[in-house]
């Protein structure tokens, strides 16, 4: 606990290709003996492909004893950058808690982002005000964001002066790429869409051509205090669900709305859906 010795990362890994993390568990057990950057990072990687994925204790099929890799007080629990779009990852059934910085993929694409629990470090004022997040997905494309859980740790009521994110979307790009069935609560913000992350839509075009990011089928539960949705600057796809005649079409009826369930929060002053000009 010699803080002039802090920890910088627990495994780094630079162009290698195959590496795969079971039920291992990243952690700093003394966080309030460290100033917050000096926490130490769970997985810090450069161009490496690996995967981070529940272990199973048990020979059935499908396992019902899992032991999920356990990331926890660390300034980030995994970062990983790719100047080779095709160098990804995977992580399945994990579990981020008060971290500051859950995930952050800087450039690789093809990830995959499924089925993790975030409980995001709490950063409010007067102590560290910057943004903490479950999820940041910077430069990123063809993704696979599915079936995440994000809150704030240990907040079962999230004050007005939190800066909690569940994810936030940076440039990426004009292809088409979902945010799917993830569920949302406790946060400053749900999830969080800036810069381009669309074709250019020009405004009265009566035929846009609907291709961006799409939020589809998450839920955001109470308490989000200032917007489950928001886009803070450039764009996402045109249309994120379409109104279909049950009658006329009732078998693309069902999948055709984009199915996001709001939150209605009784924070002022909270919206379900806030995008600026």
């Amino acid at each position: 606990n010699n803080e002039s010795l802090y920890p910088t990362y627990h495994v780094f890994m630079h162009d290698v290709v195959g590496i795969q993390y079971y039920g291992n568990k990243f952690r700093n057990d003394t966080p309030n003996e460290y100033t917050y950057w000096k926490q130490g990072w769970g997985i810090y990687s450069v161009d490496a492909q690996y995967f981070v994925n529940a272990a199973c204790n048990n020979n059935t099929i499908p396992c019902t004893n899992i032991e999920p890799n356990e990331f926890s007080s660390l300034y980030f629990g995994i970062r990983a950058l790719s100047g080779n779009g095709l160098k990804t990852l995977k992580v399945d059934q994990s579990e981020f808690t008060n971290n500051y910085f859950g995930i952050y993929l800087g450039g690789p694409d093809f990830a995959t982002i499924t089925r993790n629990k975030f409980e995001v470090y709490r950063s409010a004022a007067p102590n560290q005000t910057f943004n903490t997040y479950g999820l940041y997905l910077n430069g990123c494309s063809a993704y696979t964001v599915e079936e995440n859980t994000y809150s704030e740790f240990n907040d079962p009521f999230v004050s007005t002066n939190g800066n909690s994110y569940g994810i936030i979307v940076n440039n990426s790009g004009p292809s088409n790429n979902t945010i799917y069935r993830n569920d949302f609560f406790n946060l400053k913000v749900g999830g969080q869409s800036q810069n381009i992350n669309s074709v250019f839509y020009n405004p009265g075009d009566e035929n846009p051509n609907n291709v961006g990011l799409q939020w589809k089928c998450n839920n955001f539960i109470k308490d989000i205090y200032e917007a489950d949705l928001a886009v803070t600057s450039g764009r996402i796809a045109f249309q994120q669900g379409y109104c279909v005649s049950p009658v006329t079409q009732p078998l693309n009826a069902i999948k055709s709305p984009a199915g996001n369930r709001f939150s209605h929060s009784t924070f002022d002053p909270q919206n379900d859906f806030a995008a600026n000009n």
